[in-house]
């Protein structure tokens, strides 16, 4: 079991679906780039991510495609 402090959580709005994936945009080399995530427990306000991910890794709040 991940100690909670450990767990990699973002904000609920920043995870998109699409064809029942999960992804986000992930800020690579000054770009956001569309990422694959898996997805854990999550509450009204955050979900947590258990792969796709880095802890340092920027994540865009809005959906790119949308822009």
């Amino acid at each position: 079991v991940t100690p909670q402090s450990e767990r990699l959580v973002v904000p609920k709005q920043s995870v998109f679906t699409e064809q029942n994936a999960h992804y986000v945009y992930a800020e690579k080399a000054g770009e956001f780039i569309k990422t694959a995530v898996t997805l854990g427990k999550h509450n009204l306000s955050h979900v947590e991510i258990l792969d796709g991910l880095a802890s340092n890794d920027v994540v865009s709040l809005i959906d790119i495609k949308d822009i």
